[in-house]
């Protein structure tokens, strides 16, 4: 059996839990795959976050697929302290559930900091599963900490026997052991359902930035500015996720464009299911925007919504970071050279429309090349 321990928040009974939804639709797509050759078994720790909605009890249901999910007791609270205690609550029944986990399994973590602390635990034991390290960030760099504090995550990988990256340069970029087994898996690599809209009256070109609103990679607000230099034939819908103050900045940000643009601009706010699918079919092009240049994340992540975009056949235009560059849909992108504004609408104006087969084919063959590859590292933990 293979055992998944994340922050796997959604759940049907009625549970008000912290996660990322970017991560989470990562997640389910790993454990899909590993559901197609394996038992799988999903462990949740997540927390009941930032307000007091109870105490929830441990449980276990199954998903749609049948995979077994278990949330284990948390709550949430206002109280810095109280949610200090609640951390120290999750490690401990993460530990206590590691203990129980046969020799022969294997224990796929994907990344958060604490879980570091139930790894080291488990280490001690002389006799225990395999671990793969999912990381999918280091979020010491995202959040611009101190260098102790990035050493401290980047140290604590090194307990894996195995690792999923997410992009193909971060086993360099943080000294990975090579002789440990490795693959990459960007995002969820899953065709996303076409849907036949009527021709649009308008004959826009539509544009979407779909993602987290944000004020350290600000990939929502140079979208938004960069509608400025951009015809009255566009159209740009900002759609996403964010801190509630985020998300005002943002709304503020687009109503004061558009005193200033000639494109139309339109704010959808967060959107799922068939709303989400709709905007994406009427959509050409994505944009993955943000400021690259001035902190140490852009190596060590990869944009989720790249993956997503192509995912939908959408033509891709983005930042010209590293990670992009040497993937392996580098071919798909149109990059804009410089971060500003006007770069970024230049690149949109002159951007090729991908053919939206050939996206779909690449996303296909991606989610074939990754099944192999960790169905190989599995076959080799156990050994």
């Amino acid at each position: 059996m293979i055992h998944y321990i994340s922050i796997w928040g959604e759940n049907r009974l009625n549970r008000k839990l912290a996660y990322s939804p970017a991560g989470l639709k990562k997640a389910k797509y790993i454990v899909n795959v590993l559901s197609r050759f394996e038992e799988v078994k999903v462990a949740s720790f997540a927390s009941g976050g930032s307000k007091w909605n109870g105490f929830y009890h441990r449980t276990i249901y199954k998903d749609s697929s049948g995979v077994p999910i278990e949330f284990f007791y948390t709550f949430g609270s206002s109280s810095k302290y109280l949610r200090l205690i609640e951390r120290g609550l999750n490690i401990l029944q993460m530990c206590l559930y590691l203990i129980t986990i046969p020799k022969d399994d294997i224990v796929i973590f994907y990344h958060e900091r604490y879980f570091r602390h139930a790894i080291k635990f488990l280490r001690f034991f002389k006799s225990t599963p395999k671990i793969i390290y999912q990381i999918e960030e280091v979020y010491t760099y995202a959040g611009n900490h101190p260098q102790k504090m990035i050493k401290t995550e980047i140290n604590s990988f090194k307990q894996a026997d195995a690792y999923i990256l997410v992009n193909d340069i971060l086993s360099s970029i943080l000294k990975l052991d090579s002789k440990k087994p490795s693959c990459v898996a960007y995002g969820p690599y899953i065709r996303q359902k076409t849907i036949e809209l009527f021709a649009e009256e308008d004959n826009n070109i539509h544009v979407v930035y779909a993602g987290i609103l944000d004020k350290i990679k600000r990939g929502a607000e140079m979208a938004i500015n960069s509608c400025e230099f951009l015809p009255e034939k566009y159209c740009v819908h900002i759609a996403g996720f964010g801190k509630p103050e985020d998300v005002e900045y943002i709304k503020m940000l687009i109503e004061d464009i558009k005193h200033k643009s000639k494109c139309k601009i339109i704010y959808e706010g967060c959107l799922n299911g068939q709303e989400y699918d709709k905007l994406m079919n009427r959509c050409s092009i994505g944009l993955s925007t943000q400021v690259s240049g001035e902190l140490n994340y852009a190596d060590t992540s990869f944009p989720s919504k790249v993956i997503n975009y192509l995912s939908y056949g959408l033509t891709v235009v983005s930042t010209k970071i590293k990670v992009l560059q040497r993937s392996q849909v580098s071919d798909l992108l149109s990059f804009y050279e410089d971060d500003n504004p006007k770069s970024v609408a230049e690149a949109i104006i002159q951007c090729p429309i991908v053919n939206r087969q050939k996206a779909a084919i690449k996303i296909d063959e991606l989610d074939i090349n990754f099944e192999l590859a960790i169905k190989g590292i599995i076959k080799c933990l156990r050994k």
